[in-house]
């Protein structure tokens, strides 16, 4: 979608083309971020409802801030480097400060997931039923204060929070849509979704309402396009190549807008619509964006810059968690207990890539020479 607004659009004539993908990519604006909020809420649900007092869910908070500053400061130097005139640049320092409280690029997504993983795990100790009702109200609200939406992307973290709450609350309820054998509640989802966007389209409404009841729609628009990727999973093709690109989500989503400003720089120069034609453009020029994003992720690994991808450990989690339990049952196992024992377990974590480091333990007792 970006790469279609940024480059394919401007450089496509009016025609058959631009009407075909006009469409497609305003249907994809209305689900993209709702379905991406949906399925973080899910892969942190876990600790986020434990609250702050899960190290998790501290660490994931920090990491993600830290990725959100230092991209902000990537994409002030690329700005730099770069003519002026490309969309979301960071221009001069008080621009690259103001980002810290109003997100003007497509980095607000990881800002907001900032603010949800903290706003949601402060919320942990109340019922999820207030919490998402609570949630749904205030986004339905912000969704109809008037604005530009495009410029302000407060308006987007204000609105979207619903999708990251369904995503934390809602795990067991999409876990259980997630079933080719519940197709029927997938074709369920998707009519009604369909169904509501048509009658906003064809109902004069005030914008206000409109506005409201397209939140609405997008949330059964995703609930059914959950279900449908779940059957594409199914066939093992799909599966393979989608989970290779699925995990570099993160360098692909930093990547993407410096690799549509230097396509933007070359298409000055050589214009590379011209190669694939106007209605291959969008999906040719998207499979480029995502190839230099994989290239570039490679070359800033291999100079040791992974850091930019990865916190270090005094950012995310700790390097090493000691825990002390009292563990008589551990002890009854191995045989009679006299006096106390306490295990000590020294757990090393997950590294952000998620390859799993080795787990050691120790143990100290005071067990009597009568333990046997």
């Amino acid at each position: 979608m970006h790469f279609c607004i940024f480059v394919a659009y401007p450089a496509m004539p009016d025609g058959a083309a631009k009407d075909f993908w006009t469409p497609i990519i305003s249907e994809l604006a209305l689900i993209r971020i709702p379905l991406l909020l949906v399925l973080s809420g899910m892969l942190v649900s876990g600790y986020v409802r434990d609250g702050w007092r899960n190290a998790k869910t501290r660490s994931r908070v920090r990491s993600t801030a830290y990725i959100y500053l230092i991209w902000v400061l990537v994409y002030a130097v690329l700005s730099k480097i770069f003519p002026e005139g490309m969309p979301y640049q960071i221009i001069g320092l008080p621009d690259m400060f103001s980002q810290l409280y109003q997100p003007d690029t497509p980095l607000w997504f990881i800002f907001a997931l900032t603010l949800y993983t903290a706003v949601f795990a402060t919320m942990s100790r109340l019922s999820p039923a207030l919490v998402l009702t609570a949630v749904a109200a205030f986004s339905l609200w912000s969704a109809t204060i008037p604005g530009d939406r495009g410029a302000n992307f407060w308006y987007h973290i204000l609105t979207y929070g619903i999708y990251f709450g369904i995503g934390v609350y809602g795990r067991s309820l999409l876990a259980w849509l997630a079933s080719p054998s519940r197709w029927w509640a997938t074709g369920a989802l998707l009519v009604v979704g369909v169904v509501l966007r048509s009658a906003v389209l064809a109902t004069p409404m005030p914008w206000a309402l409109a506005s409201a009841l397209q939140e609405v729609t997008s949330t059964f628009l995703v609930l059914g396009v959950i279900g449908v990727i779940v059957v594409w999973c199914q066939a093992g093709w799909f599966t393979r190549s989608a989970s290779r690109l699925g995990t570099r989500t993160l360098p692909i989503y930093v990547l993407h807008l410096p690799m549509i400003w230097l396509i933007l720089v070359i298409d000055r120069r050589l214009p590379l619509a011209n190669l694939s034609g106007a209605w291959a453009w969008p999906i040719a020029g998207t499979i480029v964006v995502i190839a230099g994003c994989l290239v570039a992720e490679w070359a800033i690994r291999r100079a040791h810059l992974g850091y930019l991808f990865d916190p270090p450990s005094w950012v995310g989690q700790p390097r090493w968690v000691t825990v002390k339990t009292s563990r008589a049952e551990e002890v009854a196992r191995s045989g009679p207990r006299v006096g106390s024992e306490t295990v000590v377990l020294r757990h090393r974590m997950i590294d952000p890539r998620g390859a799993a480091k080795r787990v050691h333990a120790s143990c100290s007792s005071d067990v009597g020479a009568r333990s046997g």
